[in-house]
């Protein structure tokens, strides 16, 4: 029944955005998925990324049946069966020279190039009062026929092009609260809260308060409350004396 069916693949990491791009892949358009996910030993919370995965597969399972032959098996790859390549690898030296980029863009696209995968899904969402713009938003432009934002072919002699030239970015024109809202409406907050954000969880269980995700999803007022209020006001009042009693009891060990 499916075996026609184009497949869409995504990064998928249990976290807010590339959630809520399963959800729309599965639920709302009915399309069948394979979903990648990479193992970084560095990163504190891959574990409980895996977990939430696993609890959110179920839910989706059982609250959406159909979606059962559309949802294929996760590919779990860890980070040290990704070659090396000095190409990709050179381009993300000099990309870095203009500007911040994260080193996980230079194994992800080479993870891409290694499985010949240049349709990747990435799942980054628009910065609703940024500082300063996302780093790679001049170099994409929506596709007509998908409406997702590529890389821009006039561009392909930058070295961004040798990392960026294997995604799709699907959610790009979508803020958080636009995404909050869409899910609230499709009625899938129940397995958006089920998502996890922290890089560096305390005792594998709780959010950090401190990683640049939690720091966003603090300053974020319909997301907030996913981070406990003892761990926010220890975070406000670090240098109080109820910070320093609710973090010994509650925070350390």
């Amino acid at each position: 029944m499916y075996s026609n069916m184009r497949q869409i693949n995504l990064f998928w990491t249990g976290g807010w955005d590339s959630t809520f791009r399963l959800l729309q892949i599965l639920v709302k358009h009915r399309e069948l998925v394979q979903t990648y996910y990479i193992i970084d030993p560095n990163r504190k919370s891959f574990r409980i990324e895996l977990e939430a995965m696993e609890k959110i597969k179920k839910i989706i399972f059982r609250k959406y049946p159909f979606t059962r032959p559309l949802f294929l098996p996760i590919e779990i790859v860890h980070l040290s069966e990704i070659n090396q390549d000095p190409i990709i690898e050179k381009a993300y030296r000099k990309a870095i020279e203009k500007d911040h980029l994260g080193s996980q863009y230079d194994w992800l696209a080479r993870f891409c190039k290694q499985n010949q995968i240049f349709d990747m899904e990435m799942c980054v969402q628009k910065l609703e009062t940024p500082t300063h713009p996302p780093r790679f938003s001049p170099y994409f432009e929506r596709d007509q026929e998908t409406a997702e934002f590529v890389y821009k072919q006039s561009l392909e002699d930058e070295p961004e092009y040798l990392l960026f030239q294997y995604f799709r970015f699907p959610i790009l024109d979508l803020t958080k609260e636009a995404i909050f809202n869409a899910a609230k409406q499709n009625h899938w907050l129940g397995i958006m809260n089920k998502t996890w954000f922290c890089h560096a969880p305390i005792k594998d269980k709780l959010p950090c308060g401190k990683c640049t995700p939690c720091q966003q999803i603090i300053s974020d007022q319909l997301l907030k409350k996913r981070i406990p209020f003892y761990i926010r006001l220890v975070r406000k009042h670090s240098e109080s004396w109820i910070s320093k009693f609710l973090e010994e009891k509650f925070l350390s060990g």
